[in-house]
């Protein structure tokens, strides 16, 4: 669930395909179905982890597909700002740095932590590689 005051009702969704979707909790009952969500394909083989950042409406996917997507959720639906490339095998935790919804760090198989900072990007790219963390 969403940490952000006014918008805890927003739930993040992820499935084995690599899909992402939210899930608004406060909607009738009838409109909550599975097939009334929007889901955006965000990895190319299961999403592992999500997080919520405690500060602001973006949250970061983790998957087998060796990668980390950061989102945009300001408008109920699932925007793409990055992919973040550097583990050579399935990724599976994520977390935000507390009050920072620009760095994050991610956990893998190929037993590396990595720290991204979503500012350090370059112009007009989304993919962004670390520099030997």
């Amino acid at each position: 669930f969403c940490k952000i005051p006014g918008f805890e009702h927003l739930l993040a969704l992820a499935n084995e395909d690599g899909k992402i979707g939210i899930q608004d909790t406060k909607s009738e009952y009838k409109e909550r179905s599975v097939d009334n969500i929007t889901c955006t394909q965000g990895h190319m083989n299961a999403i592992f982890d999500l997080s919520w950042s405690d500060s602001s409406l973006r949250l970061v996917s983790v998957s087998g597909d060796h990668t980390a997507m950061l989102w945009d959720v300001s408008a109920s639906t699932v925007a793409p700002l990055g992919m973040f490339e550097g583990h050579t095998r399935s990724v599976k935790m994520a977390a935000f740095r507390p009050s920072d919804t620009n760095v994050f760090a991610t956990g893998a198989r190929d037993g590396l932590v990595i720290m991204w900072d979503y500012r350090c990007s370059q112009p007009n790219t989304t993919t962004i590689k670390p520099d030997n963390i």
